[in-house]
């Protein structure tokens, strides 16, 4: 009773200390309402408190009165700190309440429910906690356009009286730990154009009377719980430019319905349980700028009707989509990320994405894909992330990619790569992540890659190499400078000779032979070959066919030892392809002759090679091979 007299004596005085008191007057039980929210939120520690409890209450910062009564409270991000006082209830003449953006705790006071001229609520960016008030549904004002408790910490289920908010236009209750199914009351709302019910933990079905919300542009239903089908009632939402249903449990099909709606800029199904096909109908979306249908069960083609799209962002991933990828997709001028991985595409990578000059990230890993990468794709200068590992992908990184100034990331691991290591991309200044993996590279180009600093580079668990046996000398080849080669040979298992430099070795005795080859600049790749079986009796048979230039080596060489030139001479007539081989099994030439015995010789220019052993080797039309050794003085 003090205190209660204390306050109206203050209010008083405050009330009379200014000129004209007869129009300055507030409202006592107003003004004491006010000196409630300055004590229990802590009002001599907000950011601004410009004239509280000092001067006139019309001159309170955040505070507007009209007729003697508070008509607006307009106090967000100023650093309240506690609890909103039941006695702002009493403002019955109150049209604003903004305490949004502070430090409010404790539940939302039921008395607010008597504000029933109020016009805008906003509570959002506390840490408020309860049940939403039932008595919430009491502001039924003619003007009342938004409610806004986003971003707090309530709790308990969505009160169905909200559904007598007729007039409202904008109802926030996301980003809060709601529970329970979403009220069919709600579609009372029909002047509702926003609607963000998304990050709760809201269960059940999506009530078909959402489809009474005609005026609704902004549906945000997403990061809940919801199941059950996607209703064809959501095709009567017309006006809907943003549709969020993503990270619910939804199942059934994607509905043709949802093509009808002509103004829809986003749509977002992702991460539900959604099955069958896409429908084509989604291609006449032509406002939409962003679709996203990943982490579903969909299946079947790619609808080519999705080239008609003006999108700037196109996620498929993660479904069971097969088929190839539609050319037509090729047509999106300006999408900036294309994202069709994860799923079961076949048929190779279509040349026609060469013309999205606009595009930044292209995502095709973890599909069948096949063929090579398209040289073509080297015109996308703006792209910065290129997905296209665990394919079926042959051939090389193609030169044309040096053009991709802006490119950081580049995933290629998983493939049937081959050749040399694209050492080129290390002229790209924007590159910091670079996967190779699981590949057939060597160290040919590996060497300067591992010297260039990648904030991160992947590239071992090559494929295995090839042991050329000649006789009883084996030998591999694994690229690099051979300097850093270290070949370590095993037979049976049991290691049996290492060599620097070289990977020659001359064997002895039968058994299972296989090497393992470290380079000294790259170290995470260790190149594993295959096994070869190695026989003494065989091998000398060999040899002795092999120094042995008689008719049944079906061709002779001479001179030999040579310097400059040796000659070929054939003893048998027939299609045939001619390898020069050095000892470590590398083709230095190939040539292609029609032999005819006793009638054309072949010549091969050997100045250019280093002094040493080297092989030739004939196979004809059968797949016969036969091999003899050239020395080279």
């Amino acid at each position: 009773m003090k205190t209660k007299l204390t306050l109206l004596l203050l209010v008083a005085a405050i009330n009379i200390s200014q000129p004209n008191v007869t129009r300055a007057q507030v409202d006592v039980q107003d003004s004491l309402a006010l000196v409630d929210l300055y004590n229990s939120t802590d009002g001599p520690n907000w950011y601004q408190h410009n004239n509280w409890l000092s001067g006139r209450v019309a001159s309170w910062y955040g505070i507007s009165i009209g007729g003697h009564r508070v008509l607006k409270i307009a106090l967000q991000n100023n650093n309240l700190k506690g609890v909103i006082p039941p006695s702002l209830g009493n403002l019955t003449n109150l049209n604003y309440l903004l305490l949004q953006h502070n430090q409010l705790s404790s539940s939302v006071p039921p008395e607010l429910g008597n504000l029933k001229t109020l016009k805008g609520l906003s509570l959002s960016d506390n840490q408020l906690t309860g049940n939403i008030p039932s008595s919430l549904g009491n502001l039924n004002g003619l003007y009342f356009y938004r409610l806004d408790l986003s971003n707090n910490q309530l709790t308990g289920s969505i009160p169905p009286e909200l559904g007598n908010l007729t007039h409202l236009s904008s109802l926030y209750l996301n980003n809060n730990q709601l529970t329970g199914s979403i009220p069919p009351e709600l579609g009372n709302l029909t002047n509702l154009s926003g609607l963000y019910l998304n990050n709760n933990q809201l269960s059940g079905s999506i009530p078909p009377e959402l489809g009474n919300l005609t005026r609704l542009s902004v549906l945000y239903l997403n990061n809940n719980q919801l199941s059950g089908s996607i209703l064809t009632e959501l095709g009567n939402l017309t006006h809907l430019h943003h549709l969020y249903l993503n990270n619910n449990q939804l199942s059934g099909s994607i509905l043709p319905e949802l093509g009808k709606l002509a103004k829809l800029e986003f749509l977002d199904l992702g991460s539900n349980q959604l099955t069958g096909s896409i429908p084509s109908k989604l291609g006449k979306l032509a406002n939409l700028y962003y679709l996203n249908l990943n982490n579903n069960q969909l299946s079947g083609r790619i609808s080519s009707s999705l080239g008609n799209l003006k999108v700037w962002g196109l996620r498929l991933d993660s479904n069971q989509l097969s088929g190839s990828i539609p050319p037509e997709l090729g047509n999106i001028y300006f999408i900036r990320r294309l994202d069709l991985s994860h799923n079961r595409l076949t048929g190779s990578i279509p040349t026609s994405l060469r013309n999205l000059p606009y595009l930044h990230n292209l995502k095709l890993n973890n599909n069948r894909l096949k063929g090579s990468i398209p040289s073509s794709l080297g015109n996308l200068i703006n792209l910065r992330d290129l997905y296209l590992s665990y394919n079926h992908l042959t051939g090389n990184i193609p030169s044309t990619f040096g053009n991709l100034k802006k490119l950081r990331v580049l995933r290629v691991g998983f493939n049937n790569l081959s050749g040399t290591a694209p050492s080129f991309l290390t002229g790209l200044p924007e590159l910091q992540m670079l996967g190779l993996v699981h590949n057939h590279y060597t160290f040919d180009g590996m060497e300067e890659l591992v010297e260039h600093p990648f904030d991160t580079l992947r590239y071992w668990r090559q494929k295995k190499i090839p042991v050329h046996q000649n006789n009883n000398t084996l030998s591999v080849y694994a690229g690099g400078t051979l300097i850093n080669n270290t070949y370590k040979w095993f037979k049976d298992g049991v290691l049996y000779n290492t060599i620097t430099g070289d990977s020659t070795l001359q064997v002895t005795e039968s058994g299972a032979y296989n090497v393992e080859v470290t380079n000294a600049i790259a170290t995470e790749l260790i190149l594993l070959s295959d096994t070869v079986i190695f026989n003494t009796l065989i091998a000398t048979q060999q040899n002795d066919v092999a120094v042995n230039t008689s008719d049944k080596n079906n061709f002779s060489v001479y001179p030999n030892p040579a310097k400059t030139t040796t000659t070929l001479a054939f003893n048998e007539t027939g299609n045939c392809i001619i390898q020069l081989t050095d000892v470590s099994g590398r083709v230095l030439q190939t040539k292609k002759v029609v032999a005819n015995k006793g009638g054309n010789m072949l010549q091969l220019n050997v100045s250019n090679y280093a002094k040493g052993v080297y092989w030739i080797t004939i196979v004809n039309a059968k797949n016969e091979s036969r091999s003899i050794k050239l020395e080279k003085e």
